[in-house]
């Protein structure tokens, strides 16, 4: 089970030095010839 909601991940996101921030983002969609991992 999951404590995120459907069509979202957990990500890592990097604005800058020293700056990292966790934010729910909506899971990308793969385009064709590419894979979601």
């Amino acid at each position: 089970m999951s404590d995120q909601p459907s069509g979202t991940m957990t990500t890592a996101v990097l604005y800058g030095p020293h700056d990292l921030r966790i934010e729910q983002r909506p899971v990308p969609a793969p385009s064709q010839g590419e894979v979601l991992v």
